[in-house]
């Protein structure tokens, strides 16, 4: 998994903070970004997020243990994982979706 995961309209991105969460972002103008949503694994030892082959959407921490995990386990295939342009990060199998954040920015204000 790359860096961070930013919608085809650059308004919305999902990263992994320093404090160990895996969280997605709102862009509000002038390099401000706004949280949304996180895996609430914050002061955790993480590794790593990834996709696995079982499709899953996993937060890894130290010796590879599951701190948070959202999809489809003890399955197989390919699954993939987008960031949409209305703010909604899912995780998806041949057009399925195994999970998705949900979130819904309608009546959020920027908070500059």
């Amino acid at each position: 998994m790359t860096d961070n995961i930013v919608s085809k309209n650059g308004q919305f991105q999902a990263w992994l903070s320093e404090q160990g969460n895996f969280c997605i972002f709102r862009r509000v103008g002038n390099g401000e970004w706004q949280f949304l949503w996180s895996s609430k694994t914050s002061g955790s030892w993480v590794s790593k997020v990834a996709v696995t082959w079982t499709g899953e959407l996993v937060v890894f921490g130290v010796n590879a243990k599951k701190l948070w995990a959202q999809g489809a386990a003890n399955t197989e295939g390919e699954a993939e994982l987008t960031m949409q342009d209305d703010g909604n990060l899912v995780l998806a199998r041949d057009g399925n979706n195994l999970w998705t954040a949900e979130i819904n920015v309608r009546g959020l204000r920027p908070c500059l």
